[in-house]
């Protein structure tokens, strides 16, 4: 599997911790220092954090156990960093009640989709593909159509 870490010179795990991400994305928001941001606004970020695994759970291409939630910044989940900060980022927009939402919300989409297809499928093309496991039977008698 390719390399899903943005800053794999940070450290040496295979998931950036979420307050090197919550970082990232604040640098990537670009209105002060992310050093000086405080406790709260973390915090904040942790539950746009959650609403990206909510997100995930919830996807249909995703097929692994589900993830939990965040508690803590300092921890890692199983999870692509361009997912992560594009949905802080996306997430932080709706709040904030900011125009960049039509920049951010279109790029966290993308990348949560192209990603989670790339771990399902691998790079082939995106095709339409019943997932509920009924393609070939009737509704009406469960026999092969």
């Amino acid at each position: 599997m390719a390399q899903e870490r943005i800053e794999p010179q940070v450290s040496t795990g295979p998931e950036s911790p979420l307050s090197d991400l919550i970082s990232n994305a604040l640098r990537q928001w670009g209105s002060g220092n992310p050093a000086a941001v405080d406790g709260n606004t973390v915090l904040m970020l942790l539950g746009f954090a959650n609403q990206v695994i909510q997100d995930i759970n919830a996807h249909p291409y995703y097929r692994g156990d589900p993830l939990d939630f965040f508690t803590d910044v300092r921890e890692t989940r199983p999870v692509p960093d361009l997912i992560l900060i594009a949905g802080i980022l996306h997430y932080y927009a709706l709040q904030q009640g900011n125009a960049r939402t039509q920049i951010y919300a279109p790029n966290y989409y993308r990348t949560l989709n192209s990603s989670l297809w790339q771990r399902l499928n691998g790079n082939t093309k995106i095709q339409v593909r019943p997932f509920d496991d009924r393609a070939g039977t009737s509704d009406i008698n469960g026999l092969p159509e």
